[in-house]
């Protein structure tokens, strides 16, 4: 059965198949868009036309003579009736006459109507339809129903981890996606950065390293850390629309980024030689 989609506007759209040569018939309330037809509020069918089609039909007039001959044969029979009485009569007699047919062309318009009652309508929370619905496949209940309509109802969005990566890759950040040994239901994420900070170590400096004097001053030293933050992420998420599961990829997204912005703090133990990672951070080890 058909899935057709209710907007909350009331408009329903239906998804189409067209063979060739196929149009929908298009009016002030039907519409139609690519592989569906939008109905307005209150519609309740549309009609499918198909290439016009000829049909050549041949139809029986009555025989000829086509012999002169000195017997009494009639110039015209007008039916089967008047030839079987001269089959009677003269031997051979088909060979004197012809059939004579008159060929009449009826030209015909293939339609189909397609009523709004025949099909599952889903309401949907939406007023307008999205643009596309890259890597987003309609549960099973909802197979059937074309892009980008399938968008608007329940689903699953592939390729999650992909996706949060190129929220939070850029300033600075490389970030890398691996599978996990023996587990497809997820992946790992790892972005990698560096954090440049002045620690709590200070060291004398001359003013002027050409006087000899006691002029020289204590100064912050700086360091960089190189650190990591690794997130296992979904690699799917199931949401009732795909406008549903994009916001769970920008919550994720947000999330590590957050992390990511406050990563360390100086370590006060170690004389504020290092740092200590904060929120899963953690110094990145160089092979």
């Amino acid at each position: 059965m058909t899935i057709a989609i209710r907007l909350s506007t009331g408009t329903a759209l239906v998804p189409v198949n067209l063979e060739h040569g196929e149009t929908v018939v298009e009016s002030a309330t039907v519409h139609a868009g690519q592989g569906f037809v939008v109905l307005e509020p209150g519609t309740t069918e549309f009609t499918i036309t198909g290439r016009e089609v000829s049909e050549k039909t041949s139809v029986f007039k009555h025989f000829k003579r086509i012999i002169n001959t000195e017997e009494e044969l009639p110039e015209v029979v007008l039916g089967e009736e008047g030839m079987t009485i001269l089959r009677e009569v003269w031997e051979n007699v088909d060979d004197f006459y012809r059939r004579v047919t008159e060929d009449t062309v009826t030209k015909t318009t293939p339609t189909r109507h397609i009523r709004l009652g025949d099909t599952k309508i889903i309401d949907v929370d939406s007023s307008s339809v999205p643009d596309t619905a890259v890597n987003w496949t309609p549960v099973p209940e909802n197979l059937g129903v074309p892009a980008p309509l399938s968008a608007m109802v329940r689903g699953t969005l592939s390729s999650v981890p992909e996706l949060v990566a190129e929220k939070v890759k850029g300033h600075n950040r490389s970030v890398e996606v691996k599978s996990l040994y023996g587990d497809r239901t997820s992946k790992n994420l790892a972005v990698k950065f560096s954090v440049d900070f002045a620690d709590e170590r200070t060291k004398l400096v001359k003013k002027n390293p050409l006087n000899t004097r006691r002029d020289a001053k204590r100064v912050k030293v700086y360091d960089t850390k190189l650190v990591e933050l690794q997130t296992v992420i979904p690699a799917v998420i199931t949401a009732d629309t795909l406008e549903e599961a994009h916001a769970e990829v920008e919550r994720i997204a947000k999330s590590i980024i957050d992390n990511v912005n406050d990563p360390v703090a100086v370590c006060v133990t170690c004389q504020g030689e290092g740092l200590v990672p904060t929120n899963g951070v953690r110094e990145r080890k160089l092979r």
